[in-house]
């Protein structure tokens, strides 16, 4: 009896208004894997994102890395464009690592791809590279389309800033009376002096909702105060977002000359006085931070947490002091209280924390015996690979050989071709295999060194993180082991006046990573995202 071949099935459509719907896409591949010998253990399914948004493919991706466990051997789809419309050079990003372990690609529409000869190769990047130059007409279509509807002052595609909404003949008038004068609400509190914050919290205070039906936050306000529709001027083409247009990239501005501007297109709702007023007034009142990560910085950027909500802590400067407010409460007002923390108080607990718990004897000992454990296990790494490939091409020059007794003449010579390729890949595999180490990485020496390291590395920290350290360089170190703070807040009321409050710390966790496979400073400790790392993780906590 003919063992099936274990496989996973693919399923992916751009829109819902496909004919190929992921119901007649599965239907379709069970009939042929029922046929063909295929055993399908787990189904993936991308639906409504492009073949050629690849980092939006995330069941698309999880296929993928599921791939090098060697669990299937195939990846069934129902067409060569459901796997994806990417042209030839990505292609082969994604495809290298299946072939390396052995997983086939297999279409309802073609059979088997044959990526191990050039005829095959070649078929298959001819046909990608048809079905990604579908995806660049189809863009550049849609495109001239609707740069045409953009210069008639017609809205091109999204929802209508709030206010606005389209009549019959698909012309841009007034929206709700209640939504206009929402509009005209913000502009004229604007100017009297509110801030977008307060603005944001009147906004949840009323009711309203943005006119993609979610609550307001500072940004999208800020925004809706710069829109030039608001005075009836119709804009398009400020920036780009088709990926397939010639010298641009996704997000980038287009110069002021190829942008549509049509003065009075449609009936406004504030002056033109006022809107220059609020223009005015954001560019005075913006707060100015360095660009591309040249400012001053801090030290613990991208590592504390609110208990509260679980958002972020952005950093920022008031009072000549550097603190730590919560997300949640600076974008969207009502949502999560001022939670506000100096960053001289947090570093400084910081740092206890480390000195008392991380580098205490008990949890150095803990450490110590879970990296030797680690590093005496084999690892995973290219002799493992490498054997794996020798023992498919094994089975594969087997199942050749038999199949030479039982074909007919006329295919002899194909067959024979066949198993002289695959005798070339095991002579090749055993040349390469008998080459590679088979020692671990480390032993504990290693890894005894690696702890004295970081002692080290801890004192230099405790040096640079006083008077005039380099927050910069403080944060680079501590993201090196650290993944996440969590704190702990409270807010104490200030005598007696009930807006007056102070955020205390009452407790927190710190959660580390510790990686056996480091190659970067400190040598015991490395970013939790390299691919081949193995290690564990160690949670600190302390307080409420």
């Amino acid at each position: 009896m003919v063992r099936a071949v274990p496989s996973v099935g693919y399923l992916r459509m751009s829109t819902d208004k496909q004919e190929t719907s992921p119901e007649q896409q599965r239907a379709e591949i069970e009939k042929y894997a029922a046929s063909k010998g295929y055993s399908i253990l787990r189904w993936y399914a991308d639906l409504g994102i492009s073949g050629d948004r690849t980092e939006k493919r995330l069941q698309f991706q999880q296929m993928l890395a599921d791939a090098a466990d060697g669990r299937f051997k195939a990846i069934l789809c129902w067409d060569q464009d459901r796997f994806g419309r990417f042209d030839s050079l990505e292609s082969g990003y994604w495809i290298h690592p299946l072939r390396k372990q052995g997983v086939q690609l297999v279409t309802c529409t073609d059979g088997p791809v044959d990526w191990n000869s050039f005829a095959g190769r070649m078929l298959y990047g001819m046909k990608q590279e048809g079905k990604h130059q579908y995806l660049v007409d189809l863009s550049n279509n849609v495109t001239r389309r609707m740069q045409q509807m953009a210069q008639e002052g017609k809205w091109v595609c999204g929802a209508l800033p709030i206010g606005y909404v389209l009549d019959e003949q698909g012309k841009i008038v007034l929206g709700k009376p209640e939504d206009v004068a929402f509009v005209q609400m913000l502009f004229t509190e604007y100017v009297a002096g509110k801030t977008t914050r307060q603005l944001t919290a009147m906004a949840k205070e009323r009711g309203f909702i943005s006119s993609k039906g979610k609550p307001w936050s500072v940004p999208g306000l800020t925004a809706l105060l710069k829109k030039q529709m608001y005075v009836g001027t119709f804009t398009y083409g400020v920036r780009q977002f088709s990926k397939y247009q010639p010298k641009t990239q996704p997000g980038q501005f287009r110069p002021r000359g190829e942008w549509v501007e049509i003065p009075n297109n449609h009936p406004p709702i504030v002056s033109q006085e006022i809107f220059d007023q609020v223009q005015a007034l954001l560019q005075q009142r913006r707060r100015h931070t360095a660009p591309n990560g040249k400012g001053p910085g801090f030290a613990l950027s991208g590592l504390l947490r609110c208990n509260h909500c679980g958002a972020s802590m952005h950093g920022d400067s008031y009072n000549q002091c550097r603190n730590y407010t919560c997300a949640t409460y600076k974008t969207r007002p009502g949502t999560c209280q001022r939670y506000a923390v100096k960053e001289s108080q947090v570093l400084a607990l910081l740092l206890d924390q480390l000195q008392g718990n991380l580098f205490s004897p008990a949890t150095l000992k803990r450490v110590r015996t879970e990296l030797v454990r680690q590093v005496q296990r084999p690892s995973v790494d290219t002799v493992d690979t490498s054997q794996r490939m020798l023992a498919s091409v094994e089975r594969k020059l087997e199942a050749a050989e038999r199949r030479l007794l039982e074909v007919s003449k006329d295919m002899l010579p194909r067959v024979e071709q066949q198993i002289r390729q695959l005798e070339q890949q095991r002579q090749a595999l055993l040349s390469q295999v008998a080459a590679e180490p088979t020692a671990p990485k480390h032993n504990a020496t290693d890894v005894q060194g690696r702890v004295d390291a970081a002692l080290a590395w801890f004192k230099n920290l405790q040096r640079i993180a006083k008077i005039g350290y380099d927050p910069r360089k403080v944060n680079r170190l501590l993201v090196q082991f650290i993944e996440a703070v969590e704190l702990h807040l409270e807010r104490k009321q200030i005598g007696k006046k009930p807006n007056r409050c102070r955020t205390e710390i009452t407790g927190g966790s710190i959660r580390f990573h510790f990686w056996r496979d480091a190659n970067i400073a400190p040598p015991l400790l490395a970013t939790p995202h390299s691919n081949d790392s193995q290690g564990f993780q160690l949670t600190i906590r302390w307080g409420s």
